[in-house]
């Protein structure tokens, strides 16, 4: 076999299907009533932000 594969299978689980349909159908709702919708997610946005708070030299350790 000469395909490769990856490890862990980029598969979505139950909670993100459902969240990622929630958030669509929220941002429908949204531009029918004329609000602005949100950037789309950045999945890594949380991890640098709590890099960087804990990487600060105020930060209690």
């Amino acid at each position: 076999m000469t395909q490769s594969t990856q490890w862990p299978p980029k598969t979505k689980t139950a909670a993100q299907l459902a969240s990622e349909t929630n958030r669509l159908a929220q941002m429908k709702i949204n531009g029918q009533l004329g609000r602005p919708t949100p950037p789309p997610r950045d999945p890594d946005a949380a991890k640098k932000a709590y890099e960087e708070r804990h990487s600060s030299s105020s930060h209690r350790r």
